[in-house]
């Protein structure tokens, strides 16, 4: 099944429907990355651990994610400072 043909039923259901059939895939996809830990048992630390573990790669290979990046390096002028 093509994801547009998810999205237009989806599209049929009231928002607090949307949310849950999301929450739900979320989850799936979740369970499915990592099966062997329950969110519910790892710390917020190993979660961000696992989460930038996994996201490495991408942040590392794709100059896209990154670009704003170079903006760092620019003063920043606060307009409540020139009072």
């Amino acid at each position: 099944m093509a994801p547009a043909d998810l999205l237009e039923p989806l599209k049929q259901l009231n928002l607090t429907d949307r949310l849950v059939v999301i929450e739900a895939a979320t989850r799936s996809i979740r369970d499915e990355i990592n099966p062997t830990i329950s969110p519910d048992k790892q710390s917020r630390s190993e979660r961000l651990s696992a989460s930038a573990q996994l996201l490495q790669d991408y942040y590392a290979n794709d100059p896209d994610v990154t670009n704003w990046t170079a903006l760092d390096a620019e003063p920043f002028l606060d307009s409540d400072s020139t009072r």
